[in-house]
């Protein structure tokens, strides 16, 4: 936490973690490698936000509102801990792939300002073909299930993911009322 009150940001970017994976999408266009990496990126996702859970509950339980969750594209970091929040809310899943959907105005912003190339190039140092960028600038519920679906697996689900993020079921609780305040 900042003096400001703002939580530092988990980095964990769309680097795969198996260097196979990330090497098949500098190899050629194919869409299926950039899904796989995605889905794949997605589901590593809830470790490397856990420890940001409790300062961020905090802050909101403490009244620091409103509060803004972000990352560069807004759909993937952003994505996942919303439809984390939303899981822990209960709410069905086929909701949460509902608002994550809207997600997608990232990429086509990106089409729009002719951004694409450019952003990869400086972010990846290197630019993949077609099929694998609409994969990757893409929103699928695939991508979110992944993340969704560790959660269940590892955790037990959102309260088990929350409570190893450090809120206990009464912060869980509060933090439930104050969502939906």
């Amino acid at each position: 936490e900042t003096r400001a009150g703002i939580v530092a940001s988990s980095h964990q970017d769309l680097r795969a973690a198996d260097r196979t994976e990330w090497d098949r999408l500098r190899e050629g266009d194919d869409a299926a490698a950039g899904i796989a990496v995605m889905a794949q990126n997605y589901a590593e996702m809830p470790a490397a936000l856990l420890a940001h859970w409790l300062p961020m509950a905090r802050l909101l339980l403490g009244g620091r509102t409103p509060a803004l969750i972000n990352c560069t594209a807004g759909k993937d970091r952003t994505g996942v801990a919303v439809g984390l929040l939303l899981d822990l809310l209960e709410v069905p899943r086929e909701a949460i792939f509902t608002d994550y959907r809207k997600s997608a105005i990232f990429g086509r912003n990106m089409e729009i300002q002719g951004s694409i190339e450019r952003g990869f190039m400086e972010s990846f140092g290197f630019v993949p073909g077609p099929s694998v960028i609409a994969a990757l600038v893409g929103v699928r519920d695939e991508f979110l299930g992944a993340a969704l679906d560790e959660v269940k697996t590892r955790w037990g689900g959102a309260q088990g993911y929350f409570e190893a993020a450090g809120l206990n079921g009464a912060m869980q609780d509060d933090l439930r009322a104050a969502l939906t305040a």
